[in-house]
């Protein structure tokens, strides 16, 4: 067999991919999670301290050891620990599928739990043959990644979609499998996402620039390091497209870079999970005063001014995305890119439904429920109204370091419906290698869905009753203390402003950001 899929610096890939995620899922299980036990267990310690030092009501000792014990069980159950032999795997098979599987199987994954796709039916004659010919028998798959998430109902610990072609870009487009894949909920609670995407193509420079300048405008912690040292100013750039763009143009590969990172990110703990959120009529009945209006709410919020509109007015206008891009910065994303020379490579995103649904209505309809303060408390339900009067028990300040806001309870609530996957800032890792001519951009994302906590919730109604265990809240705010600190710098993460203490006050107060990505060759 012709192993153009064997090169050496291809294969030291395939091996760092594949043993780090087996390593994180199997005997570094219990360190891969956000929330780790021997961490949460200091955390609170440090919250409960500082309250008897500073004389203010708190749970007492007895009520907070026993609610740690009760959820020191519930982690436990949960997370439970795994063989390589009992991790379930999925790749693309391309025309030498025994590539990777001679590679998982090396490092004790078992045949019978493994799954290969391929869509393209001469690749898939190959990979047939080259199967035979090395003696494996697996479960090879004759489709698209995205049909079989959306009709084989099964769980993986590894997925790897070794893309080849650029992210976003590609026939079928590669990040509607990633999508599907996250929509499906194809991935365990704790798991592995593989994915390798080629560098931008020379014929789609300009496209490309469009779409990471659209993404990056909004964020300015999440502004690419050559930028800043470039005298970049993202408060320039958040409302001046053109500044923005320019400013990245000579720094496109490094901005790529990242942007691969931080969209399957996004994609993951965000845009589709919220998605399902908005696109649920049962949720939203819970969460808005008028469902029905859901729809034109986000249109509104989305619009552009009107010819003969006062501008400067229609700018301060709370209720509009468009006047507070940095607020909503995955929504103002795709509003924006789909309508800039990039558009066509956000097909894959205008044209993607959930539930029937276009993703950008759901996941804005999310958007403002989550925003509801920033504009939009007339949207909300009473039953949200009440969880807000019950709120924390620290909600007026003068207790931690950050002041809980609204938006937390929001997206607790949201997590129990829409089964977000966190990344792992912290155990996920990146790098670049060359193949022949083509540079290709891995990533590893350990993910977690984190359902120790979101399970913990109780739905709308029961919420108000629930917060009256102050006990309770400290362990649901000692969790999200532990999540708020993974991708610190992340604009769109789903947890913002949890913070018991400000950084290096307690050992665990550090931010955690994704490491610079590697160059193997």
């Amino acid at each position: 067999m012709d192993n153009t899929y064997n090169q050496p610096i291809k294969n030291i890939a395939r091996q760092k991919l594949i043993s780090g995620a087996i390593k994180a899922l199997t005997t570094n299980r219990r360190k891969s999670t956000l929330v780790r036990v021997d961490e949460l267990t200091h955390t609170i310690a440090y919250a409960t301290g500082f309250l008897e030092q500073a004389k203010i009501d708190r749970p007492t000792h007895d009520e907070m050891r026993k609610i740690l014990d009760w959820f020191k069980g519930l982690y436990s159950d949960m997370v439970g620990m795994k063989r390589a032999s009992q991790l379930k795997v999925l790749y693309l098979a391309g025309p030498e599928p025994q590539n990777d599987l001679q590679e998982l199987i090396k490092l004790g994954c078992r045949p019978e739990n493994i799954w290969a796709i391929e869509n393209d039916r001469n690749t898939y004659k190959q990979a047939i043959k080259a199967l035979r010919h090395n003696g494996h028998h697996i479960r090879l798959h004759h489709g698209s990644l995205a049909s079989f998430f959306e009709r084989v109902r099964e769980k993986f610990d590894i997925v790897y979609i070794d893309g080849c072609g650029p992210c976003f870009g590609g026939k079928p487009s590669t990040i509607r499998s990633v999508l599907e894949l996250f929509l499906r909920e194809g991935l365990s609670d704790i798991s592995a996402l593989l994915t390798n995407f080629s560098s931008i193509p020379d014929s789609r420079t300009s496209e490309y620039l469009d779409v990471v300048a659209n993404y990056f405008s909004p964020r300015y912690n999440e502004t690419p390091k050559p930028l800043w040292e470039a005298g970049y100013d993202p408060a320039i750039g958040e409302g001046d497209l053109k500044y923005c763009r320019e400013a990245y143009r000579p720094h496109l590969r490094d901005a790529y870079s990242d942007f691969i990172t931080r969209i399957i990110s996004d994609c993951g703990r965000r845009l589709v999970p919220l998605a399902k959120v908005g696109a649920n009529p049962d949720v939203l009945r819970k969460f808005l005063k008028d469902p029905g209006k859901a729809v034109k709410d986000v249109e509104q919020a989305c619009r552009l001014p009107a010819p003969g509109e006062d501008v400067m007015a229609f700018m301060i206008d709370s209720k509009n995305v468009r006047s507070a891009p940095g607020a909503y910065p995955l929504l103002s994303f795709m509003i924006r890119g789909m309508e800039s020379e990039g558009r066509s490579l956000l097909d894959s995103l205008a044209s993607y439904s959930v539930d029937g649904r276009p993703l950008v209505k759901s996941y804005g309809t999310f958007a403002l429920i989550e925003n509801v303060f920033e504009g939009h408390f007339e949207l909300a339900s009473k039953e949200l109204i009440e969880v807000f009067r019950e709120n924390w028990f620290d909600y007026h300040g003068g207790y931690f370091c950050d002041v809980p806001m609204p938006s937390l309870a929001v997206n607790l609530l949201a997590g129990c419906y829409g089964h977000p996957y966190l990344t792992n800032a912290a155990k996920s890792f990146r790098f670049s290698y060359t193949a022949k001519k083509t540079e290709m951009f891995c990533d590893m994302f350990l993910l977690d869905r984190a359902r120790y906590l979101f399970d913990c919730m109780p739905t709308i109604d029961l919420v108000p009753s629930k917060f009256k265990s102050h006990a309770f809240q400290l362990l649901i705010r000692a969790c999200i203390d532990r999540i708020g600190w993974h991708d610190f710098s992340s604009s769109s993460k789903l947890f913002s402003g949890t913070a018991l203490g400000g950084i290096s006050e307690y050992k665990q107060a550090k931010p955690i950001n994704f490491r610079r990505r590697q160059a193997l060759n």
